[in-house]
């Protein structure tokens, strides 16, 4: 059991170093090359891998490179550019990063050698360690796409006046999950299943939550109506239309309908009937047709012209009398 338990922790101690190097790329190297420096038998690196991160000249080149990220950090306009560039080294420094923790594997394995039981091929060996060097690969990305959406977040609620603080964070955070990884190496499940974490929550703010916004929302919209209406209005009672011009969306516009065709009486109310009407609290008085369509009217209207008639006359017989 003590031997699975090594092969599960060395698997996780790549897996953080991994998840680290998305953070802080050069600072992440630079400790492992320090571990290595100081006590070989810690990371068992193999011997190509040993001489490009432990050596003086790896190690002088990291810290310069970890002191220029640190102060490129802490200027807010500067920060964002370092971290679009580090998404194309961070891939690159993460394949380092997981070759310089792979030994931890070799030295499972030569532990075991006394159990023929936990004694794992070597071919299934190597294909645990690509597995392990492309699971780094995905998550330093994941891990340096949490950062960046830290860091705009406090970009825009402090106005980047909290850049040196995340640095120092990221720092503070890197610094202690390899030497805990790597020294406490029980310790190094729980941050993998911390990194692997921040990494699915930066997934799907990245991917899923977007899409989820962008989603259309369907709208119902009633069809458009024309209506043309000539009203009298009272206060008790609703409106009641004379006539009515009304199209579907569905008819035709050219075609000739009914409605159109229809012609549109006025109707006139005389306005202090109105005015009894509404104080009285009784109802109004039908509409009285205008003079074209009212007989009392043309009556009347007949009577005073044949009267004209007969005074013309008279006055014509009047005037022949006068001249004789």
């Amino acid at each position: 059991m003590s031997s699975i338990f090594d092969y599960l922790t060395s698997s996780a101690v790549s897996l953080t170093v991994s998840g680290n190097t998305g953070i802080s790329p050069f600072f992440t190297l630079f400790l492992i090359g320090v571990i290595e420096k100081s006590d070989p038998e810690l990371l068992h690196m193999d011997g190509w891998i040993e001489k490009v991160l432990s050596s003086w000249i790896a190690i002088i080149i990291l810290g310069i490179l970890t002191g220029l990220e640190f102060l490129g950090k802490c200027i807010p306009v500067l920060d964002e550019a370092i971290d679009s560039i580090e998404v194309f080294v961070v891939p690159v420094l993460s394949i380092f990063g997981s070759l310089g923790t792979l030994g931890l594997l070799d030295a499972a394995q030569a532990a075991a050698a006394g159990d023929r039981r936990l004694l794992v091929a070597d071919g299934v060996l190597w294909f645990v360690k690509v597995v392990l060097v492309l699971t780094g690969i995905v998550l330093a990305l994941c891990i340096h796409l949490f950062k960046m959406l830290i860091r705009l977040i406090g970009l825009t609620c402090c106005a980047g006046c909290c850049q040196p603080c995340i640095t120092v964070v990221e720092i503070s955070c890197v610094l202690c999950g390899v030497l805990l990884a790597i020294f406490i190496r029980q310790l190094a499940i729980i941050t993998c299943i911390i990194l692997l974490g921040a990494a699915g929550f930066a997934i799907y703010k990245k991917f899923f939550e977007n899409k989820e916004d962008d989603t259309p929302q369907t709208h119902t919209t009633a069809p458009n109506m024309d209506i043309n209406a000539t009203t009298t209005t009272d206060n008790n009672k609703p409106n009641t239309p004379t006539s009515t011009q009304a199209t579907s969306p569905n008819q035709n516009n050219n075609a000739p309908t009914d409605v159109e065709n229809q012609v549109e009486i006025p109707v006139i109310v005389i306005p202090s009937t109105i005015d009894t009407a509404e104080s009285n609290g009784s109802e109004l008085p039908p509409p009285i047709p205008p003079p074209s369509s009212n007989p009392d009217y043309i009556e009347v209207q007949l009577s005073t012209s044949q009267e004209e008639d007969r005074n013309d006359n008279n006055n014509k017989n009047k005037k022949e009398s006068k001249d004789n």
